[in-house]
């Protein structure tokens, strides 16, 4: 915390708690670990889970056409087609760690166009095939809708992209939170001490009448590391107190205090 402004009417500190410290893990942690983790995450999730929904009605026996869908987490692509040009289905069969997966292809006269981009191991996906076979077979049957369900083979790499995410996000937000820039401004004119404490994302405002503070003393922590925390409090004539948390070393500290100190004319209670 540092004196940033001084008149005799009025006194204003202002801290940027970890700001040098902040910006050295910002520029390190964020760019080297946790934006490649956000992207990792992101990349997996958009590319593994994908649902298809065909669509294809006939307005009359000779006029008809098709729609697909294909909706991923983050974008949603239809492609239309004449049904006409839609040939049949086929299934497209690959083997993955011993296992077969199925992917339904539709053929038109264009080429080939994959129901889903994902291969699945579900035995029911054959039979899209075969209904839409039966529906292209069948001129009295006015319509066809498929919707093919996320299979489970898309619950590890959902799991893997969330955690990525989640890792990556989480530091950001992290860092984002404990960046704290702390205001407090001591007003003779309006008789009030005015004190402002926020992030990137919460700001807090608290008000208290100057002649309400009755003390100021520095108290001292430990930290988990063994170092030596110095708080400046305000003590109220209630008798609850004011943390005006700062960083520097102990000669900064009682500086600041004493400043404190001799602007409201109250006891500085050195310990």
């Amino acid at each position: 915390m540092k004196i940033v402004q001084q008149t005799p009417t009025l006194l204003k500190l202002k801290l940027n708690r970890y700001y040098l410290h902040f910006l050295r893990q910002l520029l390190f942690f964020i760019p080297l670990f946790f934006i490649p983790f956000s992207l990792t995450g992101i990349l997996i999730l958009s590319t593994s889970f994908r649902q298809a929904i065909l669509e294809c009605t006939r307005s009359q026996p000779t006029q008809n056409n098709c729609k697909l869908t294909s909706i991923s987490l983050f974008e949603k692509q239809i492609t239309s087609t004449d049904l006409e040009q839609l040939q049949s289905a086929e299934v497209e069969v690959s083997v993955v760690d011993n296992m077969d997966m199925y992917r339904v292809i539709l053929l038109t006269k264009n080429g080939k166009i994959p129901l889903t981009n994902v291969a699945s191991s579900g035995t029911d996906i054959p039979g899209y095939a075969n209904q839409i076979n039966a529906f292209l077979a069948d001129p009295e049957q006015m319509s066809l809708e498929i919707t093919s369900p996320a299979t489970t083979e898309l619950l590890l790499p959902l799991v893997f992209g969330g955690v990525f995410l989640l890792i990556g996000g989480g530091g950001i937000v992290f860092y984002l939170i404990k960046f704290n820039q702390t205001s407090c401004t001591f007003d003779k004119v309006s008789g009030k001490m005015h004190l402002q404490q926020r992030n990137f994302f919460i700001s807090k405002q608290e008000n208290v009448m100057l002649d309400e503070i009755k003390n100021v003393k520095i108290d001292e922590e430990i930290t988990s590391d063994d170092k030596t925390l110095y708080l400046i409090k305000l003590l109220l004539k209630s008798g609850s107190f004011i943390t005006l948390r700062a960083q520097g070393s102990q000669a900064e500290h009682y500086k600041i205090a004493e400043t404190i100190s001799q602007f409201l004319d109250i006891k500085f209670l050195k310990t």
